[in-house]
């Protein structure tokens, strides 16, 4: 006997079976007797029967239908507008109403036998490719030809943002924010301009891929034209942009490292550099690697490269490299600190996430994702943000991110990390703690603390943002954390 996979019984005497290492669907018309192939339908999985004539298959995102008993049938594809996901199962009603629901909590429906869909789901975000965080709370995530999501609390809360009248046929490609109250999203053949939640420029150029930089107050971007491929940069915020070099093949990535170098990887042998902002470019190697799809460094020698399938390593700012992993997909990857590397792999189902926390001499599978993330983006807590397929945002704090400074013979821990406000505070240190300053991301003294026995201390009354937290001890030393968030 074989496996049923599944059956749809629409009489005592009609219906249809999908059996395991069957080629085809079956059919029975005397309940179960006798079975005919039902050749015509290619997808032996999900099949379901209304009436005496209509049968149809559903496989994850592929649909057959016959409306003659099986005889023939006619492929129809899910709607690829970004809101449908895979179906994971489906039923008709009494009156021929076809429902299927599956992943990123989607439910359609069909009244016409796959002739058109209805999306019942009000969450219905598109995939969304880029994400950014700005210091001051605000973060963006957009995708697809409409789905731009805003967070004001850092992430805690999303929002859709309703901008209508955007074109159709213009899909979203990169969002860079540049202030509390301003950011860029780019499309493939129009870039806009948005301050306090309205678009109030609407740039005719086409950007694939874009970069920030708020010191220099600079964008570098990557622009496709046909077969010109180009890095270009802006030095007033998106409204124009001159062409820096052009690429005799195309990539979707670009990074910066700590140092200010800004790399394009050229997808051949080449990487593109740049260390004066953008102004003038050199083509490098990444060892004898090839086909370079992503890369990220940490400094001008610490770097990391994969070309999908591989993840290299150099620390000679690539003149020679090593693999130190391998996966599908790779994509993803983040330095949180020479020896703590965080990178992702993914296919339609799920994202995995590998850390790293011995300088990439081993990594191990940390957390899954339902969905397939196209892009990242690291804040200054070290949190790792995710875009993703269906319109998901997730979180993943790297397992080796620790709220501990070691100086000297100081040894501080702060936690929760991050903080939420109003929450108490706890330090662990192997000095007693005699006072805390907590200061604002500009430096402005906020709160001064008497240390209690406990070396804990309050957040009531705190607004949500950035804080240095600096700790004096018995010993008169004065030590500051890594800048901390509370939301």
């Amino acid at each position: 006997m074989n496996r049923i996979y599944s059956f749809d019984m629409v009489s005592d005497d009609l219906g249809y079976f999908t059996i395991q290492n069957f080629t085809y669907p079956i059919k029975t018309i005397d309940g179960g007797n006798t079975y005919s192939d039902l050749d015509e339908l290619p997808e032996n999985i999900g099949v379901r029967g209304y009436g005496d004539n209509v049968i149809m298959t559903i496989n994850t995102n592929r649909i057959y239908v016959s409306i003659d008993g099986g005889q023939s049938s006619t492929y129809i594809p899910i709607p690829d507008d970004g809101t449908y996901d895979l179906i994971y199962t489906s039923l008709f009603t009494d009156d021929g109403v076809l429902y299927f629901a599956g992943r990123s909590s989607m439910v359609g429906k069909s009244t016409d036998f796959g002739a058109s869909f209805i999306n019942l789901n009000e969450y219905q975000r598109e995939n969304l490719i880029d994400i950014k965080i700005h210091s001051s709370g605000t973060g963006v995530a957009e995708g697809g030809t409409r789905s731009i999501i805003k967070t004001d609390d850092g992430g805690g809360t999303w929002e859709f943002q309703d901008f209508s009248g955007l074109a159709s046929d213009n899909y979203l490609n990169a969002v860079v924010v540049i202030s509390k109250d301003k950011y860029l999203v780019a499309g493939n053949d129009i870039l806009l301009v948005v301050e306090n939640d309205q678009i109030t420029q609407n740039v005719p150029v086409g950007i694939d891929n874009m970069l920030y930089n708020s010191a220099g107050d600079y964008l570098i971007g990557l622009r496709s034209d046909f077969s010109d491929f180009s890095i270009v940069k802006s030095t007033d915020q998106g409204l124009t942009w001159e062409t820096k070099a052009f690429l005799p093949n195309y990539n979707y990535h670009i990074s910066q490292s700590s140092s200010g170098k800004i790399y394009v990887p050229g997808q051949e042998d080449n990487i593109y550099t740049s260390i004066d902002g953008g102004d003038t470019w050199d083509i490098e190697s990444f060892g004898s690697e090839t086909k370079i799809r992503r890369l990220a460094f940490l400094d001008e020698n610490i770097g990391i490269a994969t070309n999908g399938l591989q993840l290299y390593l150099t620390t000679d700012g690539g003149e020679t490299s090593s693999t130190i992993s391998t996966g599908y997909d790779i994509r993803n990857m983040h330095f949180i600190s020479a020896d703590n590397i965080v990178y992702t792999t993914s296919n339609e189902s799920q994202t995995n996430i590998y850390e790293s926390v011995d300088g990439g001499n081993s990594f191990v599978e940390t957390k899954e994702f339902c969905s397939q993330s196209r892009g990242s983006f690291r804040d200054e807590d070290n949190t790792i943000w995710l875009a993703q397929n269906g319109g998901h945002i997730n979180k993943y704090i790297p397992e080796g991110s620790t709220a501990t400074s070691d100086i000297g013979n100081e040894l501080l821990t702060l936690y929760p990390n991050p903080i939420t406000a109003g929450q108490d505070v706890r330090l662990e240190s192997n000095n007693p703690v005699t006072e805390i300053l907590l200061a604002s991301i500009s430096g402005r003294i906020i709160r001064k603390i008497k240390a209690t026995q406990e070396n804990t201390f309050s957040t009531n009354g705190l607004s949500s943002g950035m804080y240095s937290v600096t700790i004096k001890s018995v010993s008169y030393t004065h030590l500051t954390l890594p800048t901390k968030r509370i939301v």
